[in-house]
């Protein structure tokens, strides 16, 4: 029992760093959509502390003029058990706005219960404006 609880927490140790390090900013949310973790880059750009963005917060990065835009996708992708994406520009710890495609995929157990959320912000604020510029 203790060899197979040291696995566990040895596989989740390496779970998390994996994780931590992936270029995009990561997280998880429970199935009602409260946001229970978020990867060290989604805290080094935000300049955000956990408790100030855990379950709703993270709606205090968020430009003010697409946020009520963002909520209501969100919620209704929460509904749905369906896959959210959407494109919205996240305040940065500099207080400058940068755009971010988001996704995030429900998981579902075996018996088809929602599990949780597993989300990514992928920064494409160089790419629009470079968009932008050929246009």
């Amino acid at each position: 029992r203790k060899r197979a609880q040291a696995a566990l927490e040895a596989a989740e140790r390496q779970f998390r760093t994996l994780v931590d390090n992936l270029p995009e900013l990561a997280w998880w949310a429970r199935p009602d959509g409260h946001i229970e973790f978020y990867n060290r880059r989604w805290y080094a750009y935000t300049g955000t502390a956990p408790e100030e963005v855990t379950g709703w917060g993270w709606q205090s990065v968020h430009h003010p003029e697409t946020l009520p835009l963002v909520v209501e996708r969100w919620q209704a992708a929460i509904r749905s058990e369906s896959p959210f994406e959407m494109e919205f520009p996240l305040r940065g710890a500099d207080g400058s706005y940068r755009w971010f495609l988001t996704r995030a995929l429900p998981l579902h157990d075996e018996t088809g219960r929602l599990l949780r959320w597993i989300g990514v912000n992928t920064d494409i604020d160089d790419k629009r404006q470079a968009g932008e510029r050929v246009n």
